[in-house]
């Protein structure tokens, strides 16, 4: 009779740590899609929360690239604006950008509200982070082709941006899996 006791007790345990290491896997409100390029959050009354993960892009000329990330909310209708938070890897310092323009061959628009963050000191380069805003609808509109181009525009320095391979894919399974959705 004990010994039937504590067998039901082991497989109790065992059952008990089975559901308990299941919840730990597990990431509250949090959903991961597209091969980790997007995390979406559900934000109650005001639908869900995108956040698409940082996509870079390079300056054929020199040996700037820029990591460009986008949050926004959906919810019933394309609607409201995306928060666009860029950083710009290169050997000049930048403390303020006057433009940021985007085509793909499809449309093309800019940003000018465009706010500084920080700056760090990375090696022999400077990572410069900015924050602007642009339309949810010309963000969906921007991820409906993969010929991007980003120029930004600081004095009488101007740089453009285009796509790798690996951000061309990226921007084809977002296209794919999130924007779809819209």
């Amino acid at each position: 009779m004990s010994l039937n006791i504590i067998s039901r007790g082991i497989i109790s345990l065992f059952f008990v740590l089975i559901l308990f290491s299941s919840c730990l896997a597990l990431k509250p409100g949090a959903v991961k899609s597209g091969s980790n390029l997007f995390e979406s959050f559900f934000v109650g009354e005001f639908g869900t929360q995108y956040f698409i993960k940082p996509l870079l892009f390079e300056d054929k000329k020199s040996s700037s690239d820029l990591q460009i990330d986008f949050t926004f909310r959906y919810k019933n209708k394309i609607d409201g604006n995306s928060t666009v938070n860029f950083g710009i890897t290169d050997n000049q310092l930048f403390k303020s950008i006057k433009r940021l323009h985007f085509t793909n061959g499809n449309s093309s628009f800019e940003c000018s509200n465009i706010k500084f963050l920080f700056n760090e000191k990375k090696g022999n380069s400077f990572y410069s982070r900015f924050t602007t805003e642009i339309e949810l609808e010309k963000l969906k509109q921007l991820f409906s082709s993969t010929n991007w181009e980003i120029n930004i525009e600081q004095n009488n320095l101007n740089r453009i941006f285009v796509l790798n391979k690996q951000t061309t894919k990226s921007i084809e399974r977002l296209n794919e899996n999130l924007f779809i959705l819209f």
